[in-house]
């Protein structure tokens, strides 16, 4: 009996003695020796479970980022439609306005800015209506006055600023940019459904567009903004897109499509103000010519 136990016991010395011969790192359990399998142990390095390390704060912060790059970029196409809305309607009014009078003491001011606000404009008189209380020396008076008390042929000035302005404006398209005629909702369409029309939405045409639809609005004609404003936000997601190496890598993540529907939907948000509007124009016109995505919908939202 005592040979038999000193055979098992020389056995299991070899056994040990080989495995701490093997590769592997050695561990320490519970305060006695062992070693950690190796990949060929196991059968393989597949079956061989890879635990991926913790992520870092720089890792997890550019993963943030790049989520909030679609985002950042709809909400920066919203901001310049927005803009060139405003500028828009600011320069239409001052135009428009221009015809039947003019603002003293305040430049560059339609009557409805002169006066105040619409509810201080007399219409009887055409003129702003006085203040309540006196006006102290020293103050600065700001007064509409129309073309009437100055001239005697004020119809003239009407019909001069008229024809000034469109004929401006039609000069400006043929000769600079035949692009910006229209409405652009087709070209618009057509840039969806996957069609070369780049140089229709170039920054010429979008300057010519913006210059040109405040001149045309100003000199009275039965021309509206919601439409073109479609095209201008067209116009800033392409322009966006080809400038792309002042926004680095976060313009190639959103395909083409997808920034000209959150561009269409910006410009019929700033035309109507209403940002649901924009989002229903992008699934039912945009939509009827090319499948949109669940991003670019809840893209345009922004």
């Amino acid at each position: 009996a005592r040979h038999t136990h000193a055979n098992d016991a020389h056995e299991l010395l070899v056994v040990m003695e080989q495995m701490f011969r093997r590769p592997g790192p050695l561990l320490v359990n519970h305060g006695r020796p062992c070693r950690a399998l190796s990949a060929d142990e196991l059968g393989g390095a597949s079956n061989v479970e890879q635990i991926a390390p913790p992520k870092s704060c720089r890792e997890w912060l550019r993963g943030c980022l790049d989520a909030a790059a679609p985002w950042a970029l709809a909400a920066l196409l919203g901001l310049l439609t927005a803009s060139t809305a405003l500028f828009i309607a600011i320069n239409s009014d001052f135009l428009s306005d221009l015809r039947f009078g003019t603002c003293h003491g305040l430049a560059l001011s339609d009557r409805n800015r002169c006066c105040g606000g619409a509810d201080n404009i007399d219409h009887t008189t055409e003129r702003c209506r006085r203040p309540a209380l006196p006006v102290e020396d020293g103050f600065k008076v700001v007064e509409w006055i129309p073309w009437e008390d100055v001239l005697s042929v004020p119809f003239l000035v009407y019909l001069g600023v008229s024809i000034a302005l469109s004929a401006s404006s039609a000069i400006l398209v043929h000769d600079y940019a035949p692009a910006a005629k229209g409405s652009g909702i087709p070209d618009a369409k057509a840039a969806v459904s996957g069609f070369s029309v780049a140089p229709r939405f170039s920054e010429m045409t979008l300057l010519v567009k913006a210059v040109g639809l405040s001149l045309v609005v100003g000199g009275g004609l039965a021309l509206g903004k919601e439409g073109p404003l479609i095209q201008i936000g067209v116009c800033w997601a392409f322009m966006v897109r080809n400038h792309s190496e002042w926004l680095g890598k976060v313009v190639t993540k959103l395909p083409l499509d997808d920034l000209v529907c959150v561009g269409a939907a910006a410009g019929v948000s700033a035309a109507f103000g209403a940002p649901v509007g924009g989002v229903l124009f992008a699934v039912e016109e945009l939509g009827s010519v090319h499948s949109l995505s669940q991003r670019a919908l809840l893209l345009a939202f922004a």
